[in-house]
């Protein structure tokens, strides 16, 4: 199906194709189904009169390989449960605003665009092995559960990911990281997130990458990680974040430095410990955290810097363990 085939079809009502004929649809184009809403049938032309039979989407696109950029965006046909077994590419905003699209499954290695299936508030579950996903993949869809395999809230990536690709998908509970890149804001806002767990592979946790997450609790790290920055506002708003499974924070041994607003309101922090490398927190890394009582920074580690309003508001710290931690002079407000 051509590139902009449909697009904009205002008045496009049905879809007939003649029984009889073998014919397999390969690829949708881009903009082909663009904000129309239709139904599809089977004709059969043999009979006089001639017969229909009402089908669907996925029975028509069986052997369907790739959907292009925007194919089905703003498109009402899309409705209810997709199977697309050979499906290997989702162009951007493929199914941007689908509200009635619940389960798509698709083959593997599936390389999902930007925004493909933002906010199809009604998907629950999406099923296929994939190898990319873009910016604002996922964004705004509350009911997804089932992801990837996983069930119940549960998510496990082990493949790159976009800026905001699940932000607002506030249905997921719980999160494994196994990859190694993952975008900035990438579960800004996923309210029902209570748990993290950061694998060996990941490099960096980027802007806001779990900013405004109020429901999370546990963050754990790998026995070996690769993680060497905490980027800006990363955490911000967490305000019920304690850390590990004992209420502690701790910061490996690999990560370099923390950016600024990394902590910022994580009023549930009581203690957090430093690694060995870390020699820069900028400003207003701790501003907020009125709960904060201890910072152990490690015997080996030279902090270099410490920001401005670092740790404002942080009316219970009272401690800050470490031999090398230079001159500092501590005022809380």
């Amino acid at each position: 199906i051509r590139e902009g085939g449909f697009s904009n079809c205002s008045h496009l009502i049905q879809l007939v194709f003649p029984t009889g004929y073998e014919f397999e649809i390969r690829e949708v184009g881009d903009n082909a189904f663009l904000n129309t809403r239709f139904q599809i049938y089977y004709e059969d032309r043999s009979k006089h009169p001639s017969t229909r039979t009402e089908t669907t989407l996925d029975v028509l696109l069986s052997e369907v390989t790739k959907i292009g950029n925007s194919a089905f965006e703003g498109c009402g046909s899309v409705n209810g449960e997709l199977k697309f077994s050979n499906l290997q590419n989702i162009g951007d905003s493929a199914f941007k605003g689908c509200s009635g699209l619940s389960s798509l499954e698709g083959g593997n290695d599936v390389k999902i665009g930007s925004s493909a299936f933002e906010n199809c508030t009604s998907l629950g579950t999406i099923t296929m092995r994939v190898n990319k996903i873009g910016d604002s993949a996922f964004y705004g869809c509350k009911g997804l559960t089932n992801i990837f395999g996983s069930t119940e809230g549960s998510l496990t990536l082990s493949c790159d990911v976009g800026d905001y690709s699940f932000g607002d998908c506030d249905s997921i509970t719980s999160v494994k990281l196994d990859n190694t890149n993952l975008g900035s804001c990438a579960f800004i806002g996923c309210d029902g997130i209570s748990k993290v767990e950061v694998g060996n592979n990941l490099s960096a946790l980027k802007n806001g990458t779990f900013r405004d997450c109020i429901n999370l609790e546990t963050l754990t790290f790998g026995s070996q990680p690769s993680l060497s920055i905490i980027e800006k506002s990363a955490f911000y708003g967490d305000i019920k974040l304690k850390g590990n499974n004992e209420n502690l924070f701790v910061v490996p041994d690999t990560v370099l430095h923390i950016d600024e607003y990394a902590f910022y309101g994580c009023e549930a922090l009581t203690s957090i410990t430093l690694g060995s490398k870390v020699a820069f927190i900028s400003d207003h890394v701790f501003e907020g955290c009125i709960s904060l009582e201890t910072i152990t920074i490690s015997d080996t580690a030279t902090i270099k810097a410490i920001g401005d309003y670092s740790f404002v508001g942080c009316k219970k710290l009272s401690k800050i363990f470490g031999n090398n931690v230079g001159e500092l002079t501590l005022s809380v407000t």
